[in-house]
């Protein structure tokens, strides 16, 4: 018989490979641990995306300077039978954005 934990281990596996292909700005990476019919909710605008392609990643990516910090925090993952899903996440980003990504924007001083 198989425990709840071992259930799991896959999906956290799978979720971590994302967020390390996130760190390294992989967008086809980031993509590939994704199923194709997925929909993504983030504060970064669009708030839902369908989309799958690696473009929008690659521009996003292109906003940032250097490295991107990405941490997962008190994942939570429910697994009942062949379906799993991540109903509680908490995630933290850091880094900086590119100059380029700031062009343009008033700023406060």
């Amino acid at each position: 018989m198989t425990s709840q934990h071992d259930s799991e281990a896959p999906i956290r596996a799978l979720i971590e490979e994302r967020a390390a292909a996130l760190r390294r700005k992989d967008a086809k990476g980031v993509v590939a641990c994704q199923a194709a019919d997925h929909v993504l909710y983030s504060l970064a605008p669009p708030l839902q995306t369908i989309d799958s392609g690696a473009e929008g990643l690659e521009a996003w990516f292109a906003t940032w300077q250097g490295s991107i910090g990405y941490e997962i925090h008190d994942l939570g993952i429910a697994v009942d039978g062949d379906v799993a899903f991540r109903p509680t996440a908490k995630a933290s980003i850091s880094g900086s954005a590119s100059r380029s990504a700031c062009a343009g924007r008033p700023t406060a001083g």
